[in-house]
């Protein structure tokens, strides 16, 4: 159960990354970090009240409802039927959201339903993450970038205006006008979509268990360019990141190199930190196969011709063109 969206992300300090706030009283309310405020062409949204550092938990809330996947018909009978076991204040709040999907079957998107977390808008360029946490059982959003105060706050839904049910003229140019951009502006855009859909090529590949069988230089290539592509395109504060590095993990695991998965996964670990939490299974999962990367499952499942001791010696990472031509086997 992951997805917020639907009904309604869009409504048309110091760091702390594992968080005690918890939004349990399904209440959208300003606190002292965050605020709804109705946002210039977008209807409402969340803003920051206070600088917020990048890895800070921004929230943790319960969602008002929820619904496993089904066919659409069937959604709306099971969301009306649980609107109605709702509190009415809590309905109030539900029906107050605005639905992206309007038609015959305008709640058939629905995952889960928050009654903050849901009016968070979308940018191709977000400056925060969302996700579902499993082990609490509540959606937490993390700061992926410092944060100033009087920011709107935004995750990203989908880069396809068309599934978003909406027209993005963000800050990364999903779609571009003449009357909203300059020519120059055009040119940026243009190259952002370039290099957004090489990152969708690259990131078909590198998880390509085949490639990493026969080729797993190759691979381990690819996940270079993809995580340079992901830099230049989002910076240091993205989700994708966190899976690149574990297809890399994966890719030296397979083949008995202990050395480097263990630097790819301390890398997926710090990156899931930033965007999930501590508390996350995942980062606690990241954290585990930094530790033991042996324990993978697919240890030497391709072989052992990369075999290489969890603490080989390797460059200094501080000297950081050494030891990505060692990380990378370049």
């Amino acid at each position: 159960m992951a997805s917020l969206v639907s009904k309604g992300a869009a409504d048309k300090g110091t760091a702390n990354t594992t968080g005690a706030r918890h939004e349990d009283d399904n209440k959208v309310t300003t606190t002292p970090d965050k605020t709804v405020k109705e946002i210039p062409g977008k209807g409402r949204g969340l803003v920051a009240r206070v600088d917020i550092a990048t890895g800070t938990r921004i929230l943790c809330e319960k969602p008002l409802l929820t619904v496993q996947p089904m066919a659409p018909s069937e959604v709306e009978r099971a969301v009306a039927a649980k609107l109605k076991l709702l509190p009415k204040t809590e309905q109030r709040q539900f029906l107050s959201l605005h639905n992206h999907y309007p038609g015959r079957y305008p709640l058939s998107g629905i995952g889960g339903v928050y009654a903050t977390a849901s009016l968070i808008n979308h940018s191709c360029v977000p400056n925060a993450h969302h996700s579902w946490n499993r082990g609490t059982g509540r959606e937490t959003v993390h700061a992926i970038r410092d944060i100033s105060a009087g920011d709107e706050i935004t995750i990203a839904y989908d880069r396809g205006g068309p599934l978003l049910g909406f027209q993005c003229e963000c800050a990364g140019g999903c779609l571009f006008t003449s009357s909203s951009s300059s020519a120059a502006a055009a040119l940026l855009l243009q190259a952002s979509d370039s290099r957004r859909l090489r990152l969708r090529r690259l990131d078909d590949s590198t998880g390509d268990a085949g490639l990493m069988a026969r080729n797993p230089g190759k691979s381990l290539r690819l996940c270079r360019a993809l995580l340079r592509d992901l830099a230049d395109e989002f910076g240091p504060g993205n989700a994708l990141l966190a899976r690149t590095c574990y297809d890399a993990f994966q890719v030296c695991v397979a083949h008995g190199d202990l050395a480097r998965a263990a630097v790819f996964a301390r890398r997926m670990y710090e990156a899931r930190v930033v965007c999930e939490g501590e508390d996350s299974p995942d980062t606690q999962r990241a954290a585990a196969l930094a530790s033991d990367p042996a324990g993978h499952a697919i240890f030497k499942a391709f072989g052992s011709a990369w075999q290489t001791p969890r603490d080989a010696v390797r460059p200094p990472e501080q000297d950081e063109a050494r030891f990505n031509k060692w990380l990378f086997q370049e």
